[in-house]
């Protein structure tokens, strides 16, 4: 039986945060638990790290993605962190995943706090998967 994990992690993951990414994490590598438990304790897979397995590459950031600085209590002077915090876990042996990407919509991104008029009215992008049965 298929079992999926999926949703805000309000984290980013431990694959995004290694030696070779540290110069877009001010320098910091960091094992981000929620998701390295996942693999590690449940056996879960990382959907779109298993299609795209370079974090340089396909960062496939999902926050902030209508947010790119600061808001106005700091003048708007900080860069807003660019992260993906949004997964698709998955553990099945009858499961493989075909494609996985980030999705925003197909019109132009409003920031916030004009974000909900966009045609994708969330402050997140999604993470969409095409999974397919093994075998068949």
């Amino acid at each position: 039986m298929p079992l999926f994990v999926c949703g805000d992690f309000n984290c980013p993951s431990h694959h995004d945060w290694t030696t070779a990414e540290k110069h877009i994490h001010v320098g910091w590598t960091f094992p981000w638990p929620a998701t390295k438990i996942l693999e590690e304790n449940g056996d879960f897979v990382d959907s779109l790290r298993e299609v795209h397995l370079d974090p340089l590459e396909t960062p496939g950031n999902t926050w902030s993605t209508v947010q790119k600085l600061s808001g106005k209590e700091w003048g708007y002077s900080i860069p807003e962190p660019q992260d993906r915090i949004d997964f698709i876990f998955y553990r099945s042996p009858q499961l493989a995943v075909r494609d996985s990407r980030t999705y925003s919509g197909s019109m132009h991104l409003n920031p916030i706090t004009y974000h909900q008029e966009n045609d994708y009215p969330s402050d997140h992008f999604s993470v969409i998967n095409n999974f397919y049965f093994k075998g068949l």
